[in-house]
């Protein structure tokens, strides 16, 4: 993020999209560096189908605009959308 997101940045919205055939699969987004892992933000896929599940993310960034991501079982994800919204300086 850190070539799109300028610096002096403090957080960032992030647009996610994600589908798969699988249930319950995973995506979470968090501060680099952030060892809590209850401060986190992301999706999870509810049904076993092809529909598309969207929400908008707000991650907190470090000052080097790193944002770690976790993905359970990535290889079953049939798609992953991820777009900057915006960001509060």
């Amino acid at each position: 993020m850190s070539n799109i997101i300028p610096e002096g940045a403090k957080r960032v919205r992030l647009n996610v999209v994600v589908r798969s055939s699988v249930p319950c699969n995973t995506i979470v987004f968090r501060k680099h560096g952030q060892q809590n892992p209850y401060n986190v933000d992301g999706i999870t896929t509810q049904q076993n189908t092809t529909a598309h599940f969207r929400t908008n993310i707000e991650v907190n960034l470090d000052s080097e605009r790193i944002i770690e991501y976790y993905m359970s079982d990535g290889n079953k994800f049939d798609m992953v959308l991820i777009a900057v919204v915006g960001w509060w300086i």
